[in-house]
């Protein structure tokens, strides 16, 4: 039998990399906090887009297929994370331009 795989896991390293998108590019404590809070919801759609393919292609279900999909997979999270930290840069730059 075949363990199934937890694309749930997609989660910790998400998380751990919006902190230090945040963290390396000097951000506020808020941004951090949505950083952090986006993680979630982007490892959730993650694992559902990968559940999708799976169904789509039975041959996305194992070996080398499957990890590179969740390879892929990833690297479009991350993409998303670098996404949400451009916006949240350029709004942070916008409030600090705006107390001034």
């Amino acid at each position: 039998m075949v363990e199934a795989c937890n694309g749930i896991r997609y989660l910790l390293p998400l998380a751990f990399l919006a902190l230090v998108f945040a963290y390396a590019g000097g951000a506020k404590a808020w941004v951090r906090v949505v950083m952090m809070a986006a993680a979630v919801p982007i490892a959730i759609l993650a694992n559902a887009l990968r559940v999708a393919f799976s169904g789509l292609s039975p041959a996305l279900t194992s070996g080398t297929p499957h990890t590179l999909l969740g390879t892929a997979i990833f690297l479009v999270c991350l993409g998303s994370l670098a996404g949400i930290y451009h916006v949240l840069a350029k709004f942070q730059v916008t409030i600090g331009v705006a107390k001034n």
